[in-house]
This record gives C-alpha cells, sequence and structure tokens, in this order.
C-alpha cells in the first residue's frame, strides 16, 4: 500500500514539474516589445511612416502613388532611398533617416526602399519605350513647352493656369509652395494616376476598351489625340499641335451651385442694404423734399381765448405707418391778445420731460426733476438752464397753424431763448 502511495506522489510531482516550462515570475519567450530600431518588417514600416500620405498599398493620398508601375521604372532606389532618408527641402516630405533627424536607421530605409521596389514593379512595363529620364538633363524648351500647355493642359488648368471648371489653379502660391519642380516633372512623364485627387483626363478619359496596352486620348480642346501606349509615355516637344478652342460649353455641378449660392447671396444682401441705405440718406432725401418740417393745424383762434393757456395736439407730419397714436404730438397753447399767440413743446428743456400748465401760479411745472418755467415760457427755477422751446406759428383765415416736424432744439433756428424775466406779478 505504501508502494502505490510513493509512486502516485511521485507522477503527480513529475506532473508539476513538467507543467513548468520557465521560472516563475520569468516572462515566456517572444514578450519583449521589439524595439522602434529593430523592426524590419516591410508593411510596418510603411504603414508606420509612409501610408500617412502616400496612402494604403502605395496608392496614393496627400502624396504620390508609390505603387503606380510607370513611376517606379522611371525612378531608381537609389533616388527612392535618398528621399526618403533626407527629404525633401521646401515640401511637406520629411527626412526619415536618423543621420538627418529622422527616427529610421539605415537598415529600416533599406527595408522601405526594396519594400516598394519589390511589392510594386511591374517588369518590363516600358520595354521598347523610349521614357524621359527622372530628373532633367538639359533645359527645357519654353517655346515648345507653351504649344503644348495649350493643346494638352489648358482646357483644364486654364490659359493662364489660374484653373477652370475641369481643373485647378497650377499657379497658385500655396499650391507652388508645396510641390517642388521634380513632383511637377514626375506628374507629367506618370500621368494623373500618380496623383489620384489629379482629374487630368490624359490618363482616364478611355477612348478603347478596358485593359487595353493601347489607349487614345483626346485633350479638350485640341485635335491631335494622344496615344499612350506601352513605348509613347512622353510628348516629342519638337511637334507643334494644332492648337483648336474647345467647344466645351457644359458647366460642372460644383460650378452651378457656386454661381446660384453667388446669386442668392447678392439678393440676400440687396435686401438687407436696402432699408439700411433708405436710413443713411433720408436725413439728405427728406431734407431737400422738406418732409420734415410743414405747417400743420391747431385750431381755430376762437378755440384758444386771450390771456388763457391751453393743451392742443397735433400728428407729426414725419409719421411712418407703424407709429399709430405715438404720433399725436401735444403742445401748450397761449393766447396773448389778437393773433398773437406762443406755442411751446410739452417737453422740459431739461430732459425732455412733459410738463403741465398750473392757471393758478400761473407756471408750468415739471413733474419729474422740478423744473418751473414762467407763463411765457423763460425759466423760473429749478435744473433747466433755458426756457421753453417754442414753435414758430401763424394765423391764415382764422385758422391757428405750427411749423412741425422736429423738436426744436438750442441749435435750431426756431429755438426762441428768453433772457428777460417778466416780473413775478
Amino acid at each position: 500500500m505504501r508502494f502505490w502511495i510513493l509512486c502516485a506522489s511521485a507522477a503527480l510531482s513529475l506532473t508539476l514539474l513538467s507543467a513548468c516550462s520557465s521560472t516563475h515570475g520569468q516572462p515566456p519567450k517572444g514578450s519583449e516589445p521589439v524595439a522602434p530600431n529593430q523592426v524590419l518588417e516591410f508593411p510596418v514600416l510603411y504603414a508606420e511612416n509612409c501610408a500617412g500620405c502616400h496612402g494604403a498599398q502605395g496608392r496614393g493620398g496627400a502624396a504620390i502613388s508609390l505603387a503606380d508601375p510607370v513611376y517606379l521604372a522611371i525612378v531608381d532606389e537609389g533616388t527612392i532611398r535618398k528621399v526618403t532618408a533626407n527629404g525633401v527641402r521646401g515640401t511637406a516630405m520629411p527626412a526619415f533617416a536618423e543621420s538627418a533627424g529622422g527616427m529610421l536607421t539605415d537598415k529600416q530605409i533599406d527595408v522601405i526602399t526594396k519594400g516598394i521596389f519589390s511589392h510594386w514593379t511591374r517588369p518590363g512595363i516600358l520595354d521598347g519605350s523610349n521614357p524621359p529620364s527622372y530628373t532633367a538633363k538639359t533645359a527645357g524648351n519654353a517655346e515648345h513647352g507653351e504649344v503644348v500647355y495649350g493643346a494638352y493642359c489648358a482646357s483644364c488648368h486654364g490659359r493662364n493656369g489660374t484653373g477652370g471648371h475641369k481643373g485647378s489653379s497650377i499657379t497658385n502660391d500655396s499650391f507652388l509652395a508645396l510641390i517642388s519642380n521634380q513632383g511637377l516633372r514626375t506628374a507629367h512623364p506618370t500621368g494623373a494616376e500618380t496623383f489620384p485627387a489629379n482629374p487630368c483626363q490624359i490618363r482616364k478619359s478611355r477612348m478603347s476598351s478596358p485593359g487595353s496596352r493601347r489607349t487614345e486620348c483626346r485633350a479638350p480642346g485640341s485635335l491631335i489625340p494622344l496615344r499612350i501606349t506601352r513605348n509613347t509615355r512622353s510628348l516629342d516637344m519638337s511637334t507643334k499641335p494644332v492648337i483648336v478652342p474647345s467647344t466645351d460649353a457644359t458647366i460642372s455641378r460644383r460650378s452651378f451651385f457656386m454661381k446660384l449660392g453667388i446669386l442668392f447671396n447678392g439678393l440676400a444682401a440687396l435686401v438687407l442694404a436696402a432699408p439700411i441705405a433708405r436710413f443713411l440718406l433720408s436725413s439728405v432725401t427728406r431734407g431737400r423734399a422738406g418732409g420734415y418740417l410743414s405747417w400743420v393745424p391747431l385750431g381755430p383762434v376762437n378755440e384758444f381765448p386771450e390771456g388763457e393757456t391751453r393743451l392742443a395736439t397735433f400728428r407729426n407730419p414725419y409719421v411712418m405707418p407703424t407709429d399709430g397714436k405715438t404720433a399725436d404730438t401735444a403742445c401748450w397753447v397761449r393766447r396773448i391778445e389778437g393773433d398773437q399767440f406762443q406755442v411751446f413743446a410739452i417737453n422740459c428743456a431739461h430732459l425732455g420731460c412733459p410738463v403741465r400748465w398750473f392757471a393758478q401760479s400761473g407756471l408750468f411745472m415739471c413733474p419729474c426733476h422740478g423744473g418751473a418755467y414762467y407763463r411765457d415760457g423763460s425759466r423760473a427755477s429749478g435744473p433747466p438752464e433755458r426756457g421753453l422751446f417754442e414753435y414758430p406759428y401763424k394765423v391764415n383765415g382764422g385758422l391757428l397753424t405750427i411749423e412741425a416736424g422736429e423738436l426744436p432744439t438750442p441749435g435750431a433756428p426756431t429755438a426762441a431763448l428768453s433772457t428777460e424775466k417778466p416780473p413775478c406779478a
């Protein structure tokens, strides 16, 4: 019995020991994180350093497409490695090599360079052709370039390069500041597919069956077809094409909505500007037309007894349809004798509060701030520094009328300032 117990204990011990392949607390193999400078897998390096601009799988984005076999057939590995390591001065392409201030080692730069060519190169794509060199070997011919631009580019980018309804401006300062001369040169022999955002029709307007080795395109505004085959990727600048003005009168949806938006914005601005302009010019136009000042009647002369002061109202001649009852203005009429009157504005000369006439004391009193005026409108006491304002009046055919339309002020010619204080009797 004891023997079997010992055998069972030994078997259990061996089982437990075999279950532990490593020391307790020791991390297993492969769990250590790889240092960034030790990563040598092309998919990882490309995704972390290149895909943000050149797009996933090299299909292009903010920068050129690296998966274009035509582009890779023209450029060499040395150029790709140099650009990756040192960047391109004056553009958005930074330097990635540690020697130039980047984060990648020389081995990682080599992995990216070789990975681009091994993944996306298509051998023999330009066999039998005479492609241009990646970099310029000689100075270009500006006259021939102008002719070619007019034939194949002006219909989209505009006659002066300022853009059109099919293509953007290529003379924009921001665009030219972000692209190098080499970038512009690369876009021409490799075509629009190198720059996916470019709607250039040289390689996108296919007139033959898809997938064929020969594709014929016709640049708008020109009668010369550009035949793109494996052995014709660039134009012979010595050939002067015939330029025919474009008859394409179509308008894009974006241009249509832009013009429609400008039209509606113009109408809205006109609607908003009309009342503002009317308000700003109203003082001039109405002043010339005499709309502010008009003679308005207060009533027959016999309604105002001699030696008494009575309240009268009139309709302000400068009135808007929305003024309603607020256009009815009050005034105090004092008949001295015969056709001699004094018509006082109801407003106090202090702050414009309405004054009241007290016949018992023979005074005009302001109930707000204690201003007081004699029966002839001159100042008696209180805060006002002058007497009441008076309206010009006239009597015509037994009808008392006053010149109204604006409140008399000290600067107005109708404002009378009485300096002589009458006796208190």
